[in-house]
């Protein structure tokens, strides 16, 4: 009988560490599963299909968002920004939100960069419906005297964002430089590098980029001549 008792023991042991073990293992796959940039699932928590402000609040999801997914830790990026962007004194820009009238709750807001003079043009930026982009205050990056800004588009899905550099040229707004190396990886992005600075010498820009990926990922820069580029996109 001792025998028969010391054995149904042991198995009740074994089925209570087996499930254990399995709970554990289930947990750790529903939060560690996805890859960098995945926002499935962030601290077990399941992005809300409803992406309305009425739903998520004025966080921007920012609670399940990786961190640099819409961000460059490298960069001063602000809501409002000043500078001498035309030659003409100083002037500021800041992000104006305008509602669409679109049932798309993904699509229902838009995003504007707007000067204090009212003859400086407004620039639509490229963003995602309640992701509000943020603007870089770049300084004069070519050496002409004039300011350039900057600002990162952002996104609900990939990893993958485009640096937008602009600059005043012949009373309008245009790209100070177009390149490939101004598509970023996340983690670029987390490294705390700038992604555009003074290139040394009248008429031209550095780039810092990245090559690779999160786990043997490089971090190189090249210097360009700006092209003053009209924007297209």
């Amino acid at each position: 009988m001792k025998k028969l008792v010391l054995i149904f023991k042991t198995i009740a042991v074994v089925m209570f560490t087996t499930v254990a073990m399995l709970t554990i293992s289930c947990n750790k796959t529903e939060q560690q599963s996805s890859a960098p940039g995945d926002i499935l699932y962030i601290q077990g928590s399941e992005v809300p299909e409803d992406m309305s402000l009425d739903s998520l609040g004025m966080s921007f999801l920012a609670d399940y968002l990786p961190q640099c997914l819409n961000s460059v830790a490298g960069h001063d990026e602000r809501d409002t920004i000043w500078g001498k962007f035309t030659g003409r004194g100083i002037d500021t820009l800041h992000v104006e939100s305008r509602e669409v009238k679109t049932d798309d709750t993904t699509s229902n807001v838009e995003y504007y960069a707007v000067s204090s003079r009212k003859t400086i043009p407004e620039v639509k930026l490229h963003a995602a419906a309640h992701r509000k982009p943020k603007l870089v205050f770049e300084g004069d990056l070519d050496g002409n005297g004039i300011d350039e800004w900057g600002y990162l588009n952002t996104g609900v899905s990939s990893q993958w964002r485009t640096y937008r550099v602009f600059t005043w040229y012949k009373k309008q707004w245009r790209y100070l430089v177009k390149s490939d190396r101004l598509e970023t990886a996340e983690w670029f992005r987390c490294s705390g590098n700038e992604i555009v600075e003074k290139g040394g010498k009248k008429g031209y820009v550095k780039i810092n980029y990245g090559i690779g990926n999160i786990d043997d990922g490089k971090i190189l820069d090249t210097v360009v001549k700006a092209t003053f580029t009209k924007i297209k996109d």
